[in-house]
Order: structure tokens, then C-alpha cells, then sequence
């Protein structure tokens, strides 16, 4: 018998890298053996187990833990249900804390009886789910979303109507440069190529013949192979302030190089050789010259 548990612990050391856990009972329902990946799963028992332990002693504890004291009858009742579940030996599950847990025992020879236990992988979405999950989220977002594939729109979220003025359904299956300016569409075509993932503006193409500026990033979804995610994001009020900052900014240069009262050239105008009308300063000096006049006058 000890040699055939001393391999179930190789054994269950192996399990180890596979996050498998498993355990030994021998034919007194005494606990010999069991390795780090059924601790991890049942942490629980992390403190408390030792060998010789019996399975229903396991089982009063791992119950225990989670049912009121007064409810020992419900406590009793578990505790025969994990026994005739062990002793009928077929593969089953069961949830804990969120996770589902499969567990399957046999009989072996000399050793007692082996169960082992696993947390399933999770199944990944389907793409079919994924592309509901963007048409909940394209629905209920400001941003207009798009899903391209082969450089082609395949979904366009409803407020690109608002913000373009063009119908979702008139845009799929068109290609996606058409969205932007003819001036622009080949930055989306480089950001396509190269997988960009910073953001970048271009004005995109209004029904009204127009233009409007947006903000564009990328996304890939390792659920939807082959597709892209854009989002575009109006940033027209932005880009209006900016505008206006910059013409202000223009305005109080002229305030500083003008004289208030008589709109003529100050002298900080003269000090970094320039006039407000595009005048230079003559290489010699006491002489200025301006550029819509060939005339030039004197200091002497």
C-alpha cells in the first residue's frame, strides 16, 4: 500500500501544474494524501486538514463553515449526501463561491480510493454574443460606433445619424475612409495598417456636404478576429474654442505692437523689426523699409 500511495503522490504532484487537485482515501475512509491544487480549491482547508482524517470529519468542516450552528440537522443532511456521492462514484459538479466544480472518483488496488477535482475553463463568448454586447452598447452611446472588417463597415451605432446626419443602414458595407474627409482618409487607411492605437483627429464627412471634427481611436477584440472597433467622438465645441483662443492670441499680438491711440507701428513694433503693416527695418540704421512702398526716409 505505501508504495501505491507514494505514487499517487507523484501523480498528484503532477496534477500540481495542471491546477488539478486530488485526494486519497484509503478503505478506513482515512485521508493519506492530497496535493496543493485541492488546497487552492478548497482553502478552507488549508489549516485544518491532516493526515487520518476521516471523509465525513471533512465534511463536517467544510459544511460547518458555511451553515448556522442551529441548523445541525441540515448540517447531517450534507454530510450523508457527500457520503453516498463519494461512495456512488460517478463524475458530478457542484457551485461554490461562484465557481463550478467537477469531481470524479475511482477505486484503485492497494491505495484506496483517488478523486479529482477541477475548476472547468470557462467557454469564451461567442462572437455572436460579442456582437450583441456591441449592439447594446452601440445603442446607448453618444460616440458613434463602428464595426469594420476588410476595411468595410458592418455596424454603425444609431447616433451617427446625429452626428453625421447619415442613416446607420445607408453606411454598411461602404468602406470605412468614406466616413472622413478626402484629405483625411488616408490617415484611418495608416492607422488600419499599422494597428494604431493612439488617438487621432480628421474631420469626417456630414450629409450636408460639410464637415465635422472628430476624435478616433482603434480597438481589437480578440472575440471578433479580423474586425475593428472605431469610435468616433465629436469634437467640434473643442475645436471651436481652440480656433478662438488662436484669434485672440492673434489680436493681442497686434494690440502689443500698435499704438492705441494712433494705430500707427510702437516701438516695440520697431524694437523686433517689424511693422503691423508687414514693414521690415532697413539693414541700415535709423532707416525702416515697407514692403508696400519703395520709399524710404531718413532719420537725419
Amino acid at each position: 500500500m505505501q508504495q501505491a500511495l507514494s505514487e499517487l503522490q507523484a501523480v498528484g504532484r503532477a496534477l500540481d501544474h495542471i491546477d488539478v487537485g486530488t485526494c486519497v482515501f484509503d478503505d478506513a475512509g482515512r485521508l493519506p494524501v492530497w496535493n496543493e491544487a485541492f488546497l487552492q480549491l478548497f482553502p478552507g482547508h488549508a489549516e485544518g486538514l491532516a493526515a487520518g482524517e476521516t471523509f465525513a470529519g471533512i465534511l463536517q468542516r467544510f459544511h460547518g463553515e458555511r451553515i448556522a450552528d442551529a441548523d445541525l440537522l441540515a448540517l447531517e443532511q450534507y454530510v450523508r449526501d457527500g457520503m453516498a456521492g463519494r461512495d456512488d462514484g460517478g463524475p458530478f459538479s457542484f457551485s461554490l463561491e461562484g465557481r463550478q466544480i467537477e469531481v470524479a472518483s475511482i477505486d484503485v488496488g492497494g491505495a484506496g480510493r483517488v478523486s479529482v477535482w477541477r475548476c472547468p475553463p470557462q467557454a469564451e463568448e461567442p462572437a455572436d454574443g460579442m456582437l450583441a454586447n456591441y449592439r447594446l452598447l452601440a445603442e446607448f452611446s453618444s460616440d458613434v460606433i463602428v464595426l469594420v472588417g476588410d476595411g468595410r463597415i458592418e455596424q454603425v451605432s444609431p447616433s451617427v445619424e446625429r452626428l453625421l446626419g447619415r442613416a446607420p443602414a445607408s453606411l454598411v458595407g461602404t468602406p470605412c475612409r468614406d466616413l472622413l474627409a478626402p484629405e483625411h482618409a488616408t490617415m484611418l487607411d495608416a492607422a488600419l495598417q499599422l494597428e494604431m492605437r493612439q488617438a487621432f483627429q480628421a474631420r469626417a464627412r456630414h450629409a450636408d456636404g460639410g464637415t465635422r471634427w472628430v476624435e478616433i481611436t482603434l480597438a481589437h477584440s480578440p472575440h471578433l478576429p479580423g474586425s475593428v472597433v472605431l469610435t468616433l467622438r465629436d469634437i467640434g465645441a473643442r475645436k471651436d474654442a481652440e480656433l478662438q483662443l488662436q484669434q485672440a492670441s492673434r489680436e493681442l499680438e497686434a494690440l502689443a505692437h500698435t499704438d492705441a491711440l494712433t494705430g500707427a507701428a510702437n516701438r516695440r513694433s520697431f524694437d523686433i523689426g517689424r511693422t503691423p503693416n508687414g514693414g521690415a527695418r532697413s539693414a541700415t540704421p535709423g532707416r525702416w523699409r515697407c514692403c508696400c512702398s519703395t520709399r524710404t526716409t531718413s532719420s537725419d
